[in-house]
């Protein structure tokens, strides 16, 4: 008898262990490991195949860091090319994305570190300048902050070779990336709603 109250009690003893939920898959990016891409214009352009386009979503102009934002529709950079003006890059694709680029200019991309994402840090007079969407521009390099529902990070990447309204191929390094899956956010966001005391 005693040996089987053991038993039983052992049994209770590992079961949860052996029931642990196994941690969900993100595909979640390298970090700080340089990779290269190609995006080619969209939807925008021309009128003739906007139909077929639309239907396939961001096709290949869109920028996935991670198997969640992919998963989700939500790219991390979106190269966006109009018919008849400049070509721009821009990462907020949602309206409740609050995702900033900044241009810095001809930089090297293996150069950087992650302490550089508010401005050069080999330079005194250089702060990064944060926008919602900037214009595309060969050479450059730019900042990604990414602040888009649970996605928190940031990434910087240069544009190697650009057609305009066409295509380009881009570098690109990941420095921090995150998925939030919070189960206790301050209630009561509001876009129009003002401070109070």
């Amino acid at each position: 008898m005693k040996s089987l109250f053991l038993a039983a009690s052992l049994l209770l003893v590992v079961s949860p262990a052996s029931r642990q939920d196994k941690p969900k898959d993100y595909g979640l990016p390298e970090l700080h490991k340089i990779q290269r891409t190609t995006l080619a214009r969209g939807y925008s352009c021309p009128v003739s195949e906007r139909t077929e386009q639309t239907m396939e979503g961001y096709a290949k102009q869109a920028l996935f860091l991670s198997a969640f934002s992919r998963q989700h529709n939500g790219p991390e950079l979106l190269f966006y090319v109009t018919c008849s003006g400049p070509d721009y890059f821009t990462s907020a694709t949602a309206g409740d994305q609050l995702d900033v680029l900044s241009d810095f200019g001809e930089v090297r991309l293996d150069g950087l570190i992650a302490s550089d994402v508010f401005g050069l840090s080999h330079t005194t007079s250089s702060k990064a300048d944060f926008r919602q969407d900037v214009k595309v521009q060969a050479g450059h390099t730019y900042a990604v902050l990414l602040n888009k529902g649970v996605i928190r990070g940031f990434f910087f990447f240069q544009v190697v070779d650009y057609t305009p309204n066409q295509k380009l191929d881009l570098e690109y390094v990941v420095m921090d990336y995150s998925i939030y899956r919070a189960e206790q956010i301050s209630p009561g966001f509001d876009w129009d709603k003002k401070s109070y005391y």
